[in-house]
């Protein structure tokens, strides 16, 4: 028996009407192509006419209006669109409330896959919105972009600066129906005048429509929950692939040997980006097969990831990596104490004159680096926790400390091979007496803030001060903790269980560490 609701729809399906939500509007304009019939239109202010929409136009790579209508004063309600061959008719639909500096169009959607469901067969959506990074111009859309109606082929999200929350408007790729249509998807925001509401992905990549041949996602944000599962089937004839969110390295082997299991045809851009991320010799073969059909494979580079240092401090320095490092006093040995984060285990004490150091060089090897411990302290002076430098200056170092270009705060400093440090420090305090879990990842094949990243207790803490680009690997050195080069800014506090590896972790890699020190 249908509900009360289910009825409505049933007969609002039937009668051909769509309602498309408005706020607060003074100009209403969006476009729509049908198949092959015309419509009526109430603007919901006693003013309706006819409109005859262009046929089989795809909005995604045409532009245009052919909706308009200005109000007398500022309208809040529903535009009612009758479809004379039903909503089934609908082949197109482009939301653009762009209209100049002193008019403006907002749409209220606050659920694209409600408002959306009311066109079965729709074939192509464009949002192109923005409002001049003027709230009183912005339109509301929310939801989740991969709840489109499945027969949606084409999706293209240009300029979005719209009236949302911070995660209103999300891409959560496990969400895609196994029945969907989708061939391409691309978020592009283009105009940088404005400023944008980030789209947040979130979910499995793996779970992609395998029809689809085209992602290209820019200016989005990743949740913590971004994986890749392999076994995935691509689409035979395959476009591009942008995505700029890190996965980790055994995630961008897996992508790449389910694409060469899947490609047979590289059309298009024949472009795949896989951003901020490593891969291994696991995909070498991948690679060799894809650029053979025409592929610039790109944002990856290949490293043997390790795990270079790791030191419990559980009253001794013996690192269990597999670099097996021989620790000695840089200045005075560091005593150990019952004291550590949990119950019977072990930290080292520093009191500001002591420190440890390698007796040999890090064998870093890459340009990027992950560096994760516990600290504890209440210090408020200046003082260096790790810095990879023999003589504390050296180029293409790094150094991790505290109360350095900000009071309380944690930073990585990376030094380029030029003059001039890239600064990151954390957002929230660390010199608060507690066991504080900081991870801090570097990246120097990106640019600028995607650089380096700053976790506390496992979720992102990170202002940048300074993003000067970083460029080539960083020198095998003498490590040093507790101190600079083991005479001067010296660390008062206590540390345990140091590592560091020769990649950068990703979000969910980060979570994962976080949890499994718990």
């Amino acid at each position: 028996m249908l509900t009360p609701r289910q009825k409505y729809e049933v007969c609002r399906v039937k009668s051909g009407v769509a309602l498309i939500p408005i706020f607060d509007s003074t100009l209403v304009a969006f476009g729509i192509s049908t198949r092959n019939g015309n419509t009526v239109v109430d603007w919901g202010n006693s003013f309706t006419n006819n409109i005859n929409p262009v046929k089989l136009n795809d909005f995604t790579i045409t532009g245009g209006n052919n909706y308009d209508h200005t109000y007398a004063s500022a309208f809040t309600g529903n535009v009612s669109v009758k479809f004379l061959k039903g909503l089934k008719d609908v082949y197109s639909i482009r939301i653009d409330t762009s209209h100049g500096t002193n008019t403006h169009s907002k749409l209220n959607i606050t659920d694209i896959e409600n408002f959306f469901s009311q066109f079965p067969d729709l074939y192509s959506v464009c949002i192109y919105e923005y409002g001049f990074s003027v709230d009183n111009r912005k339109s509301i859309i929310k939801g989740d972009l991969s709840r489109f109606p499945i027969s949606v082929e084409r999706v293209f999200i240009g300029d979005s600066d719209v009236l949302n929350a911070a995660n209103d408007l999300v891409l959560n790729l496990s969400n895609y129906s196994v029945l969907s249509k989708l061939k391409y998807f691309k978020y592009d925001p283009s105009n940088f005048n404005i400023v944008f509401s980030t789209m947040k992905i979130i979910g499995n990549l793996s779970k992609l429509p395998t029809s689809c041949q085209y992602l290209y996602l820019t200016k989005a944000s990743a949740g913590s929950s971004i994986t890749y599962t392999a076994g995935k089937v691509w689409a035979s004839a395959f476009d591009t692939l942008y995505f700029p969110i890190p996965l980790t390295y055994s995630e961008n082997d897996a992508l790449l040997n389910d694409l060469k299991n899947s490609v047979t045809t590289a059309t298009g851009g024949k472009a795949i980006y896989l951003g901020g991320s490593c891969r291994t010799v696991a995909s070498n073969a991948a690679v060799t097969y894809l650029t053979g059909l025409g592929f610039t494979i790109s944002g990856v580079s290949v490293i043997t990831p390790l795990k270079i240092l790791d030191i419990d401090f559980q009253n001794n320095f013996t690192d269990a990596s597999s670099s097996a490092l021989t620790m000695v006093a840089g200045a005075a040995l560091p005593t150990f104490a019952l004291s550590g984060r949990k119950a019977g285990e072990y930290c080292a004490v520093f009191n500001g004159s002591q420190s440890i150091k390698t007796t040999t060089n890090l064998p870093i090897n890459s340009d990027k680096v992950t560096i994760a411990f516990w600290m504890k302290t209440t210090q408020t002076a200046v003082s260096v926790l790790t810095e990879l430098s023999l003589n504390s200056d050296n180029k293409n170092a790094f150094v991790t400390a505290i109360n350095a270009d900000s009071a309380n705060k944690f930073s990585f400093q990376n030094k380029r091979s030029s003059a001039g440090y890239a600064i990151a420090r954390s957002s929230v305090n660390v010199n608060d007496n507690t066991w504080n879990f900081v991870v801090a990842t570097s990246d120097r094949a990106l640019s600028g803030d995607n650089e380096t990243k700053i976790y506390i207790n496992g979720s992102l803490s990170l202002v940048v001060q300074n993003n000067l680009d970083m460029t080539g690997n960083y020198i095998n050195d003498i490590l040093f903790i507790g101190q600079r080069a083991g005479s001067s800014l010296g660390f008062n506090g206590s540390l345990t269980r140091l590592k560091i590896y020769n990649y950068p972790f990703t979000p969910s890699e980060v979570t994962n560490l976080y949890n499994s020190e718990l």
